[in-house]
């Protein structure tokens, strides 16, 4: 049965007057769909979708479950005065809507209303749907390929957060693009329409990989345990391959700090988007570990080498390898999401590790406690519950086993004819400030020590080299100008860790204590930069200072 049929709720009560009828004009309007609509309005879904872009046929599969979706939103259609509908977009039912941010979907306009505005009106009445419920912003998701959709959505002021790019979605890898609306022009607290929030009926997303229930992640190992079990794995390699004189002879310091930016950002942040209870937890720890891993790809397909330091693996490489195996074959399935990433997603990455476990020669139990061999009833270990779906691979278990053999390519576009999004390749590279950034935060930086007699404990240091590492060192290189792949992760992880850091200000006054340190007067100085548009590098549509409330009123320490 088609889930078309299914009867949404009656919460026209939590709707504006205003929006229950938008006159457009020509007798055109903007009104709430009938059930009995959906059918036609999941044509006209399907043909926006494939009629100058493309869709995957999941995805399109997915574009006639209106019925299923109206649950949870309303299925806003612009229609002419023949009732015949030309576009639509779906927006939440407030009292069901969780998220501190507005949010639509699906926007579409249909060949036969193409070229009216109908686009356009349909986001203006979103935007006008946010305002009336007093939120001060809305985020979007949206397939690359979607690219005359996102230049309306430029056009109208929607900023790209590329930290927040984290989903993947088809069997075509897509990443999902986020965009965000700052509303600058909120009602009168007096006119906001409030709605009672209840819990959602369902989870009406046919697209989304669901979180297990509370029952199942009562069984899951603790994240002591799966912390332990990855490094002891990791340790054990290491010997084994130490012993083989198989370990590289890169820099030492150069590895540690590889290594540190591993065990935090991917270790720790994939147990907490595992383990997380908050979905802005659980958002922002994959946005630090995804822009991670999107670094080390680009660093890999840079350079050419096997491994991250050469031909050779590296401790670096042996922990990376032991984190993204329990991630692969176990925690990935604990993950909620649309289509959760999988390490094939990252090819460069994906044969490094490989590598790795073809030189460790693990032994049968180690490779039954990985879940790469069944045991003797012939199940496979699946702490987490069983595997989601790998749109890439038919077999992951047998893949990971396989030999090397070149670099993995991703499908080509249905349509090749559709270009991505704008600003979604290459920069010019761009003039360096007239003075070197880093000298300059770090004259800031001394002073400030020079003037408080203040010593750079442990924890001050580590900020210092997570700012160096993951804001100045990656200005400087977008400034020096860079390949696209290295451009969007050096993006990626800038803005990832900003939101990680005004996350963090925003329940703290100060990175390390009760007082500023050099460090918070350090990591002020480059945000004031920021603010006066002193730092090169960044796109024209990249999020401002002003997404990052906490950060922003922490430039008065600058």
């Amino acid at each position: 049965m088609s889930t078309s049929t299914l009867t949404p709720p009656d919460t026209s009560a939590d709707l504006p007057a205003w929006a229950h009828r938008v006159d457009l004009g020509g007798g055109r309007e903007i009104r709430e769909a009938r059930p009995d609509e959906f059918p036609a309005a999941e044509d006209v879904l399907v043909g926006a979708f494939t009629t100058g872009c493309w869709v995957s046929p999941g995805y399109q599969a997915g574009l006639r479950r209106l019925g299923e979706r109206a649950q949870l939103f309303h299925v806003w259609v612009a229609a002419d005065a023949a009732d015949q509908i030309l576009g639509l977009v779906l927006t939440p039912r407030l009292r069901y809507w969780d998220r501190p941010h507005f949010t639509f979907s699906v926007l579409s306009v249909g060949p036969a209303g193409r070229g009216l505005g109908l686009g356009r009106a349909l986001v203006s009445h979103s935007i006008d749907l946010a305002r009336s419920y007093g939120f001060d912003r809305i985020e979007i998701h949206s397939s690359p390929q979607m690219s005359r959709a996102h230049e309306l959505y430029y056009r109208l002021g929607f900023v790209r957060r590329i930290d927040q790019e984290t989903g993947f979605v088809s069997e075509f890898e897509e990443r999902l693009l986020t965009f965000t609306y700052r509303l600058t022009d909120p009602l009168p607290a007096d006119q906001v329409l409030t709605v009672p929030r209840l819990p959602a009926p369902i989870d009406a997303n046919p697209f989304r990989h669901r979180r297990p229930s509370a029952d199942q992640r009562a069984t899951w190992p603790t994240p002591d345990a799966a912390a332990r079990l990855a490094a002891d794995r990791a340790a054990r390699v290491e010997r084994r391959l130490q012993s083989a004189g198989q370990l590289t002879g890169a820099d030492q310091a150069i590895v540690d700090r590889f290594t540190a930016q591993i065990s935090q950002d991917i270790g720790e942040g994939l147990r907490t988007a595992v383990y997380a209870e908050s979905p802005d937890a659980v958002d922002l720890a994959l946005r630090l570990a995804y822009a991670r891993l999107d670094l080390l790809e680009a660093r890999v397909a840079r350079t050419g080498f096997d491994f991250l330091f050469g031909s050779g693996p590296s401790s670096a490489d042996v922990l990376l390898f032991s984190l993204l195996l329990s991630f692969d074959l176990g925690q990935r399935a604990a993950l909620p999401g649309f289509g959760p990433a999988a390490v094939a997603y990252w090819p460069h990455l994906w044969n490094l590790v490989r590598r790795v476990l073809a030189l460790a020669e693990l032994r049968p139990a180690e490779l039954e406690e990985a879940g790469l061999k069944a045991r003797s009833d012939g199940t496979f270990n699946e702490p987490y519950g069983s595997l989601p779906e790998n749109f890439v691979l038919d077999d992951p278990r047998a893949a990971w086993l396989e030999p090397v053999a070149g670099v993995r390519k991703g499908l080509a576009p249905l349509d090749p004819s559709v270009s991505p999004t704008p600003w979604s390749g290459p920069l010019a590279p761009a003039a360096r400030p007239g003075r070197d950034l880093k000298s300059e935060l770090d004259s800031v930086a001394a002073a400030w020590r020079a003037d408080a007699g203040e010593p750079l404990d442990e924890a001050a240091a580590r900020f210092w080299r997570w700012i160096d590492c993951d804001l100045v060192d990656g200005i400087d290189q977008l400034a020096a100008g860079a390949d696209a792949l290295t451009q969007q992760a050096l993006r990626r992880l800038f803005f990832a860790r900003l939101s990680w850091l005004d996350a963090l200000l925003g329940g703290q006054p100060y990175l390390t204590g009760a007082g500023p340190t050099a460090v918070d007067r350090r990591l002020a100085r480059l945000l004031a930069m920021w603010g006066e548009d002193k730092l090169v590098g960044l796109t024209p549509i990249d999020p401002v200072l002003a997404d990052f409330p906490h950060l922003a009123a922490y430039t008065n320490l600058a």
